[in-house]
């Protein structure tokens, strides 16, 4: 990736012989160390880390220390989270240096990689749990997966120098989140072409190709650029990982025993009249559309694929309230602007729909911003007391469409169709 910055954080113990072959044989740019008040003042870190930028050409971070009696303790989980923590926020510049860990090519006013690069936006963490204690390294994985992070471990080679040793790197938690709602059709293509020519694919299998890209992200799967292939033009070669195949084969299985196929979903829509599907105001089954709270085009897609989809079908992506016998439904959809009839057929552009219920809609905000902490809390916690119900289908909306890699100004509120009632954005 152009300009990224990679940053390794080790959790370091009394034998440092893992951490210059870590460092050697991934990407770095910078590296911290967590390790043990106690054995800091035994161990010259600083001096070792000197060496490491002296001969790889990284730049040494900090050193985050904790007493052995917390280390040790009930609270060792947290103090190592809080030591990561404490370690990405000094290399994220921003007011909130979580937003867009994992999604780098967020919407900036200029978005040129360089620009972002040199402001911080593309950081990738490694996290180094080969040192420290068990109970250090339980929660070093930990972080990483709250992070977004990669966590690893330097196996040592059987019978092999000291100085050995291969990086394992292990995907992270958000692999089940991934695989539970792509698009089964992607999955499976995956699993009958678990390699080749990934623009073949993109072409073929638009779906199959995000997923491939979020599997190498995942470090399930390799997504490499080729010019030494026997083609008349260089190209991207794809390989799903052993591992990442056998998870698409167990989440193929789980869910083909519970999702009904395209043919019997499709069967499962009713019928409705010509007056009513022409009329994008009133639905036989969602009542009359009361509010239109966001609208999104392809100006708010934060990377270039996003925006090419966009403007290929025409799309503008709606969040709407719809009122039936007096309950309020929360709809997010993709409506085709040149032929309101015609739907999407990307499963991103897929369309759902919320009940108005509070305690539904506090529970589904919840589940969306799972692990990756999207929103600081004192918001979340504003919205959530305050109870009122177009405020947390408003939010809801916005994790929805930023999840999916859309940018919504905070300061275009007036502007975007909240709240106006049965009106849509011209």
């Amino acid at each position: 990736m152009v300009g990224a910055k990679n940053v390794h954080i080790l959790m370091m113990g009394r034998d440092p012989g893992h951490a210059k072959i870590g460092l050697q044989k991934l990407d770095c740019d910078v590296v911290h160390i967590i390790t043990s008040a106690e054995l800091a003042e035994e161990i010259d870190h600083k001096s070792m880390m000197d060496e490491w930028a002296s001969d790889l050409g990284i730049k040494p971070g900090g050193i985050q220390t904790i007493p052995n009696s917390e280390l040790f303790s009930a609270e060792a989980t947290g103090k190592v989270v809080a030591a990561v923590l404490s370690i990405i926020r000094s290399e994220k510049s921003q007011n909130r240096p979580l937003d867009y860990l994992r999604n780098p090519a967020d919407r900036r006013d200029d978005n040129t990689w360089e620009h972002k690069a040199d402001k911080g936006w593309l950081t990738k963490f490694y996290i180094g749990f080969t040192g420290g204690t068990n109970l250090m390294s339980g929660a070093a994985v930990h972080a990483a997966n709250l992070f977004g992070a990669t966590p690893y471990y330097v196996a040592r080679v059987p019978d092999g120098d000291p100085e050995d040793g291969e990086p394992i790197l292990f995907p992270s938690m958000g692999v089940t989140a991934l695989l539970s709602t792509a698009p089964i059709g992607a999955i499976e293509n995956l699993l009958d072409n678990p390699s080749g020519d990934h623009v073949a694919l993109g072409r073929s299998d638009v779906e199959a190709g995000f997923l491939a890209l979020e599997l190498s992200w995942l470090n399930l799967a390799t997504v490499e650029y080729r010019d030494d292939l026997d083609i008349l033009d260089a190209t991207f070669e794809y390989n799903v990982s052993e591992e990442g195949i056998l998870l698409l084969g167990i989440f193929s299985e789980r869910r083909g025993h519970t999702e009904p196929s395209a043919e019997e979903d499709g069967n499962l829509e009713d019928e409705v009249s010509p007056e009513e599907e022409n009329n994008s105001t009133q639905d036989s089954k969602m009542g009359v559309l009361a509010h239109t709270l966001i609208t999104v085009t392809l100006e708010n897609a934060s990377n270039e694929l996003l925006r090419v989809l966009m403007e290929r079908w025409n799309l503008e992506g709606r969040a709407e309230v719809w009122e039936l016998d007096g309950k309020l439904t929360l709809r997010t959809y993709f409506a085709n602007t040149e032929d309101e009839s015609s739907k999407p057929n990307l499963f991103r552009f897929k369309e759902e729909t919320f009940e108005g219920d509070n305690d539904l809609l506090v529970k589904e905000i919840v589940s969306s911003i799972g692990y990756r902490w999207r929103r600081s809390e004192e918001e979340l916690s504003r919205i959530i007391s305050g109870d009122n119900q177009v405020e947390l289908m408003t939010y809801l909306a916005k994790l929805k469409f930023e999840k999916m890699g859309f940018y919504i100004d905070p300061s275009s509120r007036s502007g975007s169709g909240w709240g106006r009632a049965g009106k849509k954005k011209p």
